[in-house]
C-alpha cells in the first residue's frame, strides 16, 4: 500500500501547528497576565508602584528590541532553533520570577521573557515555509492582519488596496 504525500505530512504539519500554536499562546500570555497583578505583586514583594511598572516595561521593550534582532538570526540559523531560544527565556525567565521576592531580579526575569515576543512572528514565518500552499489560509496581507488585532476589526485602506494591487499579497 502505498500513501501520498499529503498522507506523510499531514500529521507531522498539525503536530507543528499545534506546537507552535502554544509557544505563540504561551508568550503572549505571559506578556499580558502581568498586568492585572501588578498592585498584588508591588504588596507582596514590598515594591514601589515605579518599581513595579519596570515589570511590565522591560518585557515590553525588550520584545520590542528583539523580535527584529531574532528574525535576523532565525534568517541565519534557523527558524526552528531561535523559536526553541525564545521558548527557553520565557521559561528560564518564567523560572527566575518564580523563584525570587527581589524587585530587580524579577525585572530581569521579566526581560529575559520579553525575548519570547518573537517567539509569534517566528511562528508564523515557520508555518509558512513549513506547510504546503493548500494548507495556508490567504497568503495576502490582508489574511495577516488578523494576527496582530482582533479578527471583528475592519481592514484598513492601505491592507485593502495591497491586497488588491497585482502582484502584491502573493507567495514569492
Amino acid at each position: 500500500m502505498s500513501s501520498t504525500p499529503q498522507a506523510v505530512t499531514s500529521p507531522r504539519a498539525n503536530l507543528e501547528i499545534g506546537a507552535v500554536g502554544l509557544g505563540a499562546l504561551a508568550a503572549a500570555l505571559t506578556q499580558t497576565l502581568v498586568i492585572p497583578v501588578l498592585s498584588v505583586i508591588s504588596r507582596e514583594i514590598g515594591a514601589s508602584a515605579a518599581e513595579t511598572q519596570w515589570l511590565l516595561t522591560s518585557t515590553l521593550l525588550v520584545g520590542a528590541v528583539s523580535v527584529p534582532i531574532v528574525g535576523r538570526f532565525a534568517d541565519m540559523l534557523g527558524r526552528r532553533l531561535m523559536l526553541l531560544v525564545c521558548l527557553g527565556c520565557l521559561a528560564i525567565g518564567s523560572i527566575v520570577d518564580a523563584l525570587t521576592s527581589d524587585v530587580t531580579v524579577m525585572i530581569v526575569g521579566r526581560a529575559t521573557t520579553g525575548v519570547s515576543a518573537a517567539a509569534i512572528p517566528l511562528g508564523i514565518s515557520l508555518l509558512a515555509g513549513v506547510l504546503p500552499a493548500q494548507r495556508q489560509a490567504n497568503r495576502s496581507p490582508l489574511g495577516h492582519s488578523t494576527t496582530s488585532r482582533e479578527a471583528s476589526t475592519p481592514p484598513t485602506r492601505a491592507e485593502l488596496a495591497i491586497a488588491g494591487t497585482p502582484g502584491q499579497g502573493k507567495a514569492p
